[in-house]
């Protein structure tokens, strides 16, 4: 193969490359498995005996502020940039949910079940939080929002 031809042939994959790179930058990011509707209707279905379950769901970004999650199960669901702010999270199952960068202003999560959440960059002003979980996530919790140390 002649220098030319090579030449060509680098200028081929380069540009090929930038428009693998183009494609994927401009791809839309993966939306959440519901939206804020299909939520809201899965919650009023729900009963007290029998709560919604959204456990493993991609719920990210969302605008969820002031619903009533109330005994919920989001054990490993995907809230991260979700807007939380005032949602009654009361007893919520949250075992292993990312709620990273989520809004939790004014929230509450009394008696919520953090196990293994992500709640880095989360927003928890003046959230009001009870934790009856491992104590580990309370101490890393309380420099930040105060943490009333509950049994279990």
């Amino acid at each position: 193969m002649g220098v030319s031809a090579t030449a060509g042939l680098v200028r081929s994959r380069a540009a090929l490359v930038g428009l693998v790179v183009l494609v994927l930058a401009s791809a839309p990011a993966p939306a959440a498995d519901l939206t804020t509707q299909q939520v809201l209707d899965l919650i009023g279905a729900a009963t007290e005996l029998q709560p919604v379950d959204l456990s493993g769901k991609d719920l990210s970004t969302l605008d969820l502020s002031g619903v009533d999650f109330k005994r919920a199960k989001l054990r490993g669901a995907n809230l991260s940039g979700a807007n939380l702010a005032g949602a009654n999270l009361f007893g919520t199952v949250l075992t292993g949910a990312t709620l990273r960068d989520a809004d939790l202003s004014g929230a509450i999560l009394d008696i919520a079940l953090l196990d293994g959440a992500d709640l880095s960059r989360a927003n928890l002003s003046k959230a009001m939080l009870t934790i009856t979980t491992k104590r580990g996530i309370c101490d890393r919790l309380a420099a930040r929002v105060g943490c009333l140390w509950g049994s279990g």
